[in-house]
């Protein structure tokens, strides 16, 4: 085995025993076997290789890394300063150290002005040189941390870069989404106030003209007072989002049969589903259990999930009505209809303010898209739940609202 490839071996040996590494160079055999014994008997935890020439040392130093090289100045051929620049270039974070016979104050200003750590003056005292090792090993192991943290500095600010751009084009597509959002609701806000105001302004003036019969006459005050009572259940829905937005909506609890509450909700838009030809059935496992609610926010959520039931079901269609219990501490009432449906995809968002599916933008279909938005809210905050199931579009829809039940004995909690 040739010399140069003992030397290699033998540095995957210290690399892999996680030795320090120590490359002695100077052309005088002896002294070179001098100071390795010495540095072995005084570091027996560093691994150290010794080179004759700058030539072999620059072979050494091109096949591994050293922690540190320390190699004499004047030696035939290439020199320890030569030897100096091309260990910066090698391997520039390895700790460099010369020897020179030669006390100059300009060799030493050269050394250290060329990236050497030091300069020692031969002859080498052994407890010298060894502390003068350990010194140089010392300042290699601060570089290698603080090469390491700069690594992980680095990567880390990498990490916060992509994890900030990330964040600023998700934001960008939120604010822009949010945007759209407020555009669309501004409009349709705008559209579904107008729509009521325009035929009451119309048949006002209409009436204001005079020479109408008493049939028309007739036909326009139900229209000013249906189209009256649109107007007006569109501003309460935008009170009550914003009572809910700012946290000012409160309940009064009560003990309520659930039952007779739902049944007088669907007695109350029985007249609606007729005029549009949809078949209403109410379904009540009797006996219901009492809950504690808000009769006027109970009311509110049964009614809405009814109404928009009428609304998205075609002339023809059927509607039915269900009061359970489910389980032992569970009241649920559900509302299920053969209408227009839910895509898939909108089904996650149905529950959020201002959204509206495609299906649901048709002709008369429009709206302010906060129904069930507030339905949720009120329904969540009797402690209940709420969910919507659908097949599809065209598929129907079934919306069940869940309630805790009341025991007996227990009286309604305030809130």
């Amino acid at each position: 085995m040739t010399r140069e490839s003992a030397s290699t071996s033998s540095a995957g040996d210290a690399d892999r025993q996680g030795k320090a590494r120590v490359l002695l160079v100077d052309d005088d055999p002896r002294l070179l076997l001098a100071l390795r014994e010495g540095l072995r008997r005084r570091m027996p935890h560093v691994h150290i290789e010794t080179c004759s020439s700058a030539s072999k040392a620059i072979e050494e130093l091109t096949n591994a890394d050293y922690d540190a090289v320390i190699t004499d100045v004047v030696m035939p051929g290439i020199d320890g300063l030569s030897l100096l620049d091309r260990i910066r270039e090698l391997r520039p974070a390895c700790v460099t150290v010369l020897m020179s016979g030669i006390d100059e104050r300009d060799l030493a200003l050269r050394a250290l002005r060329g990236g050497a750590y030091d300069l020692l003056h031969k002859p080498v005292d052994l407890e010298t040189f060894a502390a003068s090792v350990d010194r140089v090993l010392e300042v290699r192991r601060l570089r290698r941390d603080n090469e390491s943290h700069q690594a992980a500095l680095a990567r880390h600010a990498e990490q916060l870069e992509v994890a900030l751009k990330h964040a600023v084009e998700v934001g960008t597509r939120e604010l822009r989404e949010a945007h759209r959002i407020k555009d669309e609701f501004l409009a349709v806000v705008s559209h579904e106030l107008r729509t009521p105001l325009t035929a009451i302004l119309g048949w006002a003036r209409l009436l204001r003209m005079g020479g109408l019969d008493e049939a028309t006459q007739r036909k326009a005050f139900e229209s000013i007072e249906r189209n009256a009572s649109s107007q007006s259940q569109l501003v309460d829905d935008l009170l009550e989002v914003s009572r809910i937005i700012t946290g000012k909506l409160s309940l009064r609890r009560q003990r309520l049969d659930p039952a007779a509450l739902l049944e007088s909700c669907v007695d109350a838009i029985l007249p609606d589903a007729q005029q549009k030809g949809v078949e209403v059935q109410l379904h009540i496992d009797a006996p219901a259990p009492a809950v504690s609610a808000d009769a006027q926010r109970l009311r509110q959520v049964f009614g809405n999930l009814l109404s928009n039931a009428i609304k998205f079901t075609p002339s023809g269609g059927h509607i039915r009505v269900g009061l359970r219990r489910q389980g032992a501490g569970v009241v649920e009432a559900e509302v299920q209809d053969d209408g227009v449906g839910i895509r898939p995809e909108f089904l996650p968002f149905v529950f959020d303010r201002f959204t509206q599916d495609e299906a649901a933008r048709e002709g008369s279909r429009r709206g302010l898209g906060v129904g069930l938005a507030i339905v949720r809210h009120l329904v969540e905050e009797h402690g209940g739940t709420v969910a919507a199931h659908s097949a599809g579009e065209g598929k129907g829809a079934r919306l069940v609202v869940g309630l805790p039940v009341l025991a007996e004995g227990d009286a309604p909690s305030s809130g």
